[in-house]
């Protein structure tokens, strides 16, 4: 018997120290698998970079934000700029209707624009009967195209007015010009 008992509680020990064995390789936390493991560091590496990201975009944003505030501020500084001139421009329209109400029975409007093109007729006439070419003449005369080339077919050898005979505004206004252009003495 006691070699009975002996086996016996030997097989117990053994018996015993197997599930004491199975019971810690239960409780034990798995190992880890090494696809995880990079699967775990790439995806905090990704992360890491989303998150700086993050942070530049963020920097990137303030710093546009703060331009487009400046901007607006410059903007806004204009459009105050802008109504003043307007209100001096509406001042002196004012003015200007109040003169030309002064001076509109004096001098009637039509008769104004009739001495300008006179005027314009009678420079371009003299220029080409100087000898100017048409597009010189262009270029100092305000006046259609064709009808320059009609005023200087016409004048080219000899001018189709007398001189002489020009009123006196045309006279005095082309002896403002006479130092310039010395068309009229």
């Amino acid at each position: 018997m006691s070699l009975a008992l002996a086996l016996q509680i030997l097989l117990d020990v053994f018996l015993i120290s197997g599930l004491a064995l199975l019971w810690l390789q239960f409780k034990r936390p798995p190992k880890d698998d090494p696809r995880l493991s990079r699967g775990l560091q790439l995806l905090q590496s990704k992360i890491s970079i989303l998150e700086d990201l993050s942070d530049r975009t963020d920097l990137q944003v303030k710093q546009l934000t703060g331009l487009v505030e400046q901007k607006a501020r410059h903007l806004q500084n204009k459009i105050i700029e802008s109504e003043h001139q307007l209100q001096r421009i509406d001042q002196s329209m004012i003015k200007c209707k109040e003169v030309a109400e002064i001076f509109q029975d004096k001098i009637p409007h039509q008769e104004i624009i009739e001495r300008q093109s006179t005027i314009h007729y009678v420079k371009a006439a003299q220029l080409a009967h100087s000898g100017k070419s048409v597009e010189e003449i262009a270029s100092q005369v305000d006046l259609p195209r064709d009808q320059i080339e009609l005023i200087a077919k016409l004048n080219k050898d000899q001018l189709v007015f007398d001189e002489k005979e020009l009123p006196e505004w045309v006279k005095k206004e082309f002896a403002k010009e006479t130092n310039n252009d010395g068309l009229i003495p």
